[in-house]
Parts: C-alpha cells; sequence; structure tokens
C-alpha cells in the first residue's frame, strides 16, 4: 500500500511539473527564408492548387521555375553537369534540401520516384517533380553516409541543383 502511494505521489508530481500552460489559438507559422535573388518560386494558384500529396506539380509550373529552356539541353541519362544550375544555392555553398524544396515551392509529399547515382564523393539525389520533369540535387557523400534514408533526409545539405527532362 506505501509503495501505490509513494508511486501515486510521484506521478501526481511529474504531472505537476511537466504541465505548462499552453496557449490557444493558431500555431506559430514556420519562418521562410527569403528567397535569394534570381530565384523564382511556385506561388499557390488557389484556382488550381492540388491537395497536398494529391500529385505532382503540373510541367508548366517547373518551367516557371527556371529561365532557362529546360527542353532545349541536351543531356545523356543522368548526366546532368552540362545543364544550368538554379541559383537557389549560392554557388561554394550548401543548403539544407528542406530550404531548397521550401524556397522553390515544391512540397516533397508531392514528388516521387526517388533515384542516386554516385560519382566518386559525389551523391545525384533526383525526384520526379512533374509528368515530364525531374529535380537533381548534388550531395556531397564524404561523410560515409550513404543509405537511402540518408540520403533521402530533408536535412541533407545539397548544393548544384538542376532540373532535367525525365528519361
Amino acid at each position: 500500500m506505501e509503495r501505490r502511494l509513494r508511486t501515486l505521489s510521484l506521478c501526481l508530481l511529474i504531472l505537476t511539473l511537466g504541465c505548462t500552460r499552453t496557449e490557444t489559438g493558431p500555431a506559430p507559422r514556420e519562418a521562410v527564408a527569403p528567397v535569394p535573388a534570381g530565384v523564382v518560386r511556385i506561388e499557390p494558384d488557389p484556382a488550381t492548387v492540388m491537395i497536398r500529396g494529391d500529385g505532382l506539380y503540373r510541367d508548366e509550373q517547373i518551367r516557371g521555375l527556371t529561365k532557362d529552356d529546360i527542353d532545349a539541353h541536351k543531356q545523356s541519362g543522368m548526366d546532368v553537369i552540362g545543364l544550368p544550375i538554379l541559383p537557389v544555392v549560392t554557388a561554394g555553398e550548401t543548403k539544407p534540401r528542406s530550404q531548397v524544396f521550401r524556397e522553390l515551392g515544391l512540397d516533397e509529399s508531392r514528388v516521387r520516384d526517388f533515384r542516386q547515382v554516385g560519382v566518386n564523393m559525389t551523391a545525384f539525389l533526383t525526384w520526379q517533380v512533374s509528368p515530364s520533369y525531374d529535380i537533381s540535387c548534388m550531395t556531397a557523400t564524404n561523410d560515409g553516409v550513404v543509405t537511402e534514408a540518408a540520403l533521402k533526409d530533408p536535412a541533407r545539405k545539397v548544393y548544384g541543383v538542376r532540373l532535367l527532362k525525365r528519361p
């Protein structure tokens, strides 16, 4: 009986100390980093916006992310080195992939068909973003962590972001 009372009083103490006053109302919005100069972003169009996770972006939305003509660039397979780089990550810098997607206005739940190709100490992480286009992000693999889960981690640092035609 004494043990039960001690356990009960300990639980009450933990509950009393662990509870804090909470505010009602909307949750604070996540701060969105300012979009770097030259970066185009997909802005939701109320007339055509899809429900989160409901599907890929339209081709014209993806073409609108760059001033370059994605269709005009020749590539063979995953050879993307010669394709223009989006200015979302400054040369010589890296950013978490989640921040890159956020700055471009891309919702991770709407991309699919993840693929990765490793070349030396670099991996090209590629997702389908529309029926005709992919997004490819470069990441360093010299950290030794090259599992699919680690490569798909939204916090993973990326650079060299490109849009390309699907194979």
